[in-house]
C-alpha cells in the first residue's frame, strides 16, 4: 500500500462535537467550526479512556471496600443515634435497627440483634411515679400513687457474699419459672447509685439470695440460704402497707422457695399474697388503665418490664396449680397488658447468665419472651383438658371413664401438634436434648411441657393399660422419661447435682412415680429400660437433696415406704440392681453413660440404706410426710398417695 493510500490517524473530537455526534474540524483549526457557529468553547481532552481496562479483581476489591464502607457509615449513625437516646432522660423508647423491625414482622420469632443496643439506669428514671394503687369501678377509693419506702439497696450491693448469691441465681436459676423477675431491670437498678427502689428492693435482694445460696457448693454459703430467707420475709411483714412491685416478686420467690423445700402450704400462702399484692398495683393492666394523670407517658422499656412480670407471674400460677392440683387465681380474660418482647440486654451480663459448658459457649443472649409466650399457648391447653378431662364429681358421674380416655387422647394430640407447630429456632429432638440438655435457658419451656404431659396422662395408666398407643396413657410417659432422661444426664454431666433446678428436681418426682404406677398388676420391668429409669430418677432426687428439701422428703418418703409397708430395703434393691449391670457388662456403669455413672466420691456415695440413728424415730409416722414428696394431687383423681403406687412391690422383689 502506497504512503499516499494510507489511513490517516483520526484525532480526537471535541468535547462539545462528541456531545452532538457531529463531524469535529479541530484538527485542522481551533475552535472548530461548529464551535466558532454555536459561540461554544472548543475543549479537546487528551484521552477519551475508552482504551484504558482495569482488572476484574481490582474491580471486585474496589465494590468491597465500598460496601464497607457503606456498613461502617450505617453502623456509626446507628451507635450515635443509640448514644443520644440512652443520654437523653426523656426518652420513651427502645433503639431499633432495621434488623429488628424485619424480624418482628416476620411470622417467625428472631432472637433480637443486640450490638450496639444496652439498657441504661435512666431508662427507668421516671418508674418511680407509675407506682400506684389501682382499685376498680365498684370502690370508693380512687386510684393513687404509693409513697414507696425509701431503698436500702445501697448499702446491699457491697456485700459479696450478697452480690454472689445474686450471680448463682441468675446463672442458674433463670428463667426458668422465675422470668417474673426482670434480670436487666433489677440489676441495673440494685447497682446504680441513685436507685428508687422500683425494682430491687432489701427484701427482693434477700429472696433473691435465698435461692442463688441454695445452689452454691460452697457449704457456708449454701447454709445461708435459710438465713435470707427468713430475712427476706421479715421484711416483707413490716411493709404490707407498701405494695410494690419488687414485693411481689419477693413473694413469689419466697412462695416458690418454700414448695421447692416441701412447705406446701407456706408456698401457696405467699404465692397468692404475691398474686394480691400484684393486682393492688394493676399488675394485669394495660397502663391506660391505671395512670393517675392523663398527662402522664410510660415508656414502651417500663411497659415491657411490667408485661414480662405479668405473665411471668401468669406461669407461676399456673404451675403451682398444676403440680399441686388446686384452683388458679389469675386468669386471661382479666388482664389487658399485651404480650412480653425481648428487650435489650446489659453491656456488663457476662458474670449474671448461664456460664455454659467447655464445648459450648455461654449464650449471648436468652430468649425469654417467646418461649413464655408459647408457654401461656400450651397452658391454654391444659386449662381446657382439665375442665373436660377432671370435671367435678357430678360432671364425672355423667361422662364415663371411655369418654374421659377419648378426651385424654384428643388433648394429647392438640399437646402434640403444640411442639409440631413452634417456630423452628425453638424446635427439639432427642438429639438436640442430650447436646443441649445443659442449658437450662433453652430447656425451661421443654421441662414444663414434660411436667403437662405427665401430670395429665399420670391418672389414666391403669385404666388405659392395654389400650392402643395414641389411648395409652403409660406409652405417652415412657416417651416423655426417656427423653427427660436425655437432657438430665446432659446436664448432671456438665454442671453436676446440686446445680439441678426444681424443674429437674420435679420432673424425677414425677418419673419415678409413674414407674411405680406402672408396676402395679405387670410388675416393674414390663420395659427393662425403666428399671434403670427409676434407679436413675431417685440417684438425682438423693444427691439434689442438699439443693431440694423436696428431693429429699421425697426420696426418702420411697424408701420408707418400700421399708415399712413392703419390708424391702431400698439398698437392697439398689445393690442388686448394681450386680446385674455389672454382671451384663453393658456399659451402663462406664462413666458419662449413665447418671449413676457421674456419682462423684466428694459429691455423695451410691445410696445407701436408712441410717440407723435417729431417722427412723423422725420419719416412722408417713402422715407427717403428707403432701411433701408425693404425686401432684389433682382435684378429682383418686391417685394422691404413695401407698397406691407399691401394690405389686412385694412380689416382685422377695424371694
Amino acid at each position: 500500500m502506497s504512503a499516499q493510500k494510507q489511513r490517516k490517524r483520526v484525532t480526537l473530537a471535541c468535547t462539545y462535537c462528541r456531545s452532538r455526534k457531529v463531524k469535529c474540524n479541530v484538527h485542522e483549526t481551533s475552535p472548530c467550526y461548529n464551535c466558532y457557529k454555536d459561540g461554544q468553547e472548543c475543549v479537546v481532552l487528551p484521552t477519551d479512556k475508552r482504551k484504558d481496562r482495569y482488572r476484574i479483581k481490582y474491580l471486585e476489591e474496589l465494590e468491597s471496600k465500598v460496601a464497607q464502607y457503606e456498613k461502617l457509615i450505617k453502623q456509626v449513625r446507628g451507635n450515635l443515634d443509640a448514644t443520644t437516646r440512652l443520654l437523653d432522660p426523656d426518652t420513651t423508647g427502645v433503639l431499633e435497627d432495621p434488623t429488628s423491625r424485619e424480624a418482628s414482622s416476620s411470622a417467625q420469632p428472631i432472637l433480637p440483634t443486640i450490638q450496639g443496643k444496652y439498657l441504661q439506669a435512666n431508662n427507668f428514671a421516671n418508674d418511680e411515679n407509675l407506682s400506684v394503687a389501682v382499685y376498680g369501678p365498684t370502690s370508693v377509693f380512687d386510684t393513687e400513687k404509693i409513697q414507696a419506702e425509701a431503698s436500702k439497696v445501697a448499702s446491699l450491693n457491697s456485700d459479696p457474699v450478697l452480690v454472689d448469691c445474686i450471680k448463682l441465681f441468675f446463672k442458674w436459676q433463670y428463667p426458668d419459672m422465675h422470668s417474673f423477675v426482670f434480670r436487666e431491670a433489677f440489676l441495673l437498678d440494685f447497682f446504680s447509685p441513685k436507685s428508687n427502689g422500683v425494682y430491687s428492693s432489701a427484701e427482693l435482694v434477700y429472696a433473691i439470695c435465698a435461692m442463688g445460696a441454695s445452689v452454691s457448693e460452697d457449704p457456708h454459703i449454701n447454709k445461708r440460704a435459710g438465713e435470707f430467707y427468713t430475712t427476706a420475709r421479715e421484711s416483707l411483714m413490716k411493709l404490707t402497707d407498701y405494695p410494690t412491685i419488687s414485693s411481689l416478686q419477693a413473694y413469689l420467690l419466697l412462695g416458690l422457695y418454700d414448695v421447692y423445700n416441701g412447705k406446701i402450704n407456706s408456698g401457696w400462702i405467699l404465692s397468692g399474697d404475691g398474686f394480691r399484692v400484684g393486682f393492688g398495683i394493676g399488675f394485669h393492666l394495660s397502663p391506660e388503665n391505671w395512670l393517675v394523670k392523663q398527662d402522664e407517658e410510660v415508656s414502651d422499656i417500663t411497659i415491657s418490664v411490667r408485661s414480662r412480670i405479668f405473665w411471668g407471674s401468669f406461669m407461676v400460677d399456673r404451675f403451682l396449680s398444676l403440680i399441686l392440683g388446686r384452683p388458679w387465681t389469675l386468669k386471661t380474660d382479666d388482664s389487658t397488658i399485651s404480650g412480653s418482647i425481648n428487650m435489650p440486654a446489659i453491656d456488663w451480663i457476662d458474670d449474671y447468665t448461664y456460664p455454659g459448658t467447655a464445648s459450648c459457649k455461654a449464650p449471648l443472649y436468652i430468649d425469654v419472651s417467646n418461649p413464655l409466650k408459647n408457654m401461656i399457648d400450651l397452658v391454654a391447653i391444659s386449662d381446657e383438658m382439665l375442665s373436660r378431662v377432671f370435671p367435678s364429681k357430678r360432671a364425672k358421674e355423667q361422662r364415663g371413664m371411655r369418654q374421659r380416655i377419648l378426651l385424654l387422647e384428643e388433648y394429647n394430640k392438640k399437646i402434640a401438634n403444640w411442639r409440631q407447630n413452634l417456630p423452628p429456632i425453638m424446635q427439639w429432638d432427642t438429639e438436640d436434648l442430650a447436646k443441649h440438655g445443659h442449658d437450662h435457658t433453652k430447656m425451661f419451656m421443654r421441662f414444663f411441657y414434660y411436667i403437662v404431659l405427665l401430670c395429665l396422662n399420670r391418672p389414666f395408666i391403669e385404666e388405659t393399660r392395654g389400650f392402643k398407643d395414641s389411648q395409652n396413657a403409660m406409652k405417652v410417659c415412657e416417651v416423655v422419661i426417656k427423653d427427660l432422661h436425655t437432657a438430665i444426664r446432659s446436664f448432671v454431666g456438665s454442671h453436676g447435682f446440686q446445680r439441678c433446678s426444681f424443674l429437674i428436681s420435679y420432673s424425677c418426682i414425677m418419673c419415678v412415680s409413674i414407674i411405680l404406677l406402672s408396676s402395679s398388676g405387670g410388675g416393674l420391668i414390663q420395659d427393662v429400660s425403666l428399671e434403670d429409669y427409676f434407679f436413675e430418677f431417685m440417684t438425682v432426687l438423693k444427691l439434689s437433696s442438699k439443693t431440694w428439701k423436696l428431693s429429699e422428703r421425697s426420696y426418702n418418703k420411697v424408701r420408707l415406704t418400700l421399708k415399712n409397708e413392703y419390708k424391702v430395703s431400698y439398698h437392697d434393691l439398689f445393690s442388686r440392681f448394681l450386680e446385674k449391670k455389672q454382671t451384663l457388662d453393658d456399659g451402663f456403669l462406664v462413666q458419662g453413660n449413665s447418671i449413676i455413672s457421674m456419682i462423684n466420691t466428694e459429691d455423695s456415695d451410691p445410696p445407701t440404706d436408712l441410717p440407723s440413728s435417729g431417722w427412723e424415730a423422725s420419719y416412722a409416722n408417713l402422715e407427717e410426710l403428707a403432701g411433701l414428696g408425693g404425686p401432684p394431687v389433682f382435684t378429682t383423681t383418686e391417685n394422691n398417695d404413695w401407698s397406691s403406687l407399691f401394690s405389686s412391690y412385694e412380689s416382685l422383689y422377695q424371694d
